[in-house]
């Protein structure tokens, strides 16, 4: 009830995720799935948040939404990007990894880490 609407995802009416805790390991594990496949396809989402994953209405599969943060972690090569250091932080600054707060370079660590923190919110703000 935060006043999050329902979304169109690739023509799948979804709506956010209140979740109970009962479900909650069906939950992550989609949501993780989610992020293996972003992954696996050389991208990192960069804003993992309670807000950037829907479920599907109908058939309960969970998307991961909201790109505009997203980056190739991988080089043209196949190489990992070179860290930087002196990165600003992207993404809802509650759910940003510690990488991030000290300004590292994301990867795939940081989404996971992030994914994390999201679980943890359901955890403590849903009592279903």
């Amino acid at each position: 009830e935060d006043g999050i609407r329902d979304y169109k995802v690739t023509g799948v009416q979804t709506c956010a995720l209140p979740i109970c805790h009962e479900h909650i390991d069906v939950i992550a594990a989609q949501m993780l799935q989610c992020l293996y496949e972003l992954h696996k396809s050389g991208y990192l989402h960069g804003d993992v948040n309670p807000k950037n994953f829907r479920v599907d209405s109908k058939d309960g599969k969970v998307y991961i939404i909201d790109f505009q943060l997203s980056k190739e972690y991988v080089t043209p090569s196949g190489l990992h990007v070179i860290e930087e250091g002196g990165v600003r932080p992207l993404g809802f600054l509650p759910f940003i990894s510690l990488n991030q707060h000290v300004k590292r370079n994301m990867s795939r660590r940081d989404d996971l880490e992030a994914l994390g923190y999201t679980l943890l919110y359901y955890l403590t703000t849903y009592n279903g």
